[in-house]
């Protein structure tokens, strides 16, 4: 019993902290209930939104603990050790989610238009890279082997294929907006997942990956891109 007790303890603590940290989100009139405050937060925190489901049901789980004539002296509902645990886990993520600046690459240089297109395939294929940064005149830009696939589709078309003489200013017609987004360091890796399961506008292609900026610009410095396989380990 005292096992299941402080369980009970540990589980209605980690439920404090969490209310606080929604009724803060949720702003100066935060709704009374712990579900409607989820539902308020949701739409615009990510990581909330991700874990909505859960969070509603540990409410559910609270209710039933309190919601006893005996308590605080004997709980009705008694929470299992796992339960505590995943509470315990989603809470530090929620309160504290991963931030795509964490795990910056600051050796992350932009290629300029006047590259050679042999030399990013050559650095793309020593770091197993599918896509490079380049620099544009209004700021960062983003080639992927499949804009490179439509340049060479092309080139075929004509009578001879010289990549040694192509620079990457030559792929410029073939680059498809909607390719790339910019998000700055404090933006979470859940942001970064709804943006990838954002479904594209008609003219535009899918999205293919995310440079991360110091300052969540396109003009500024970039520390880090984050493609759909970053986010897979989430789930």
């Amino acid at each position: 019993m005292t096992t299941s007790r402080t369980l009970g303890q540990e589980f209605l603590a980690l439920y404090t902290t969490m209310e606080e940290f929604l009724s803060k989100q949720a702003g100066p009139n935060p709704p009374d209930s712990w579900s409607a405050m989820v539902e308020e937060v949701s739409p615009r925190n990510t990581t909330v939104k991700r874990y909505a489901y859960s969070l509603k049901a540990f409410g559910r789980l609270r209710n039933a603990i309190l919601h006893n004539p005996r308590y605080p002296d004997r709980f009705i509902a008694e929470p299992l050790a796992d339960a505590v645990e995943e509470f315990r886990q989603i809470s530090n993520i929620v309160i504290s989610p991963p931030r795509l600046g964490d795990e910056p690459n600051l050796e992350l240089q932009p290629f300029k238009r006047s590259c050679s297109l042999k030399k990013a395939l050559e650095h793309m294929g020593e770091n197993e890279f599918s896509q490079i940064i380049v620099r544009d005149e209004d700021g960062l830009g983003l080639i992927t082997s499949e804009d490179i696939a439509r340049w060479l589709e092309n080139q075929i078309e004509g009578t001879d294929i010289l990549v040694l003489d192509a620079r990457l200013e030559d792929l410029r017609p073939y680059e498809l907006p909607g390719s790339f987004q910019v998000m700055g360091v404090t933006k979470t890796l859940f942001d970064a997942e709804a943006a990838f399961h954002r479904p594209p506008r008609s003219d535009e292609s899918r999205l293919f990956a995310i440079i991360v900026t110091n300052n969540g610009k396109r003009t500024g410095k970039p520390v880090r891109i984050v493609t759909p396989w970053d986010v897979l380990a989430l789930d």
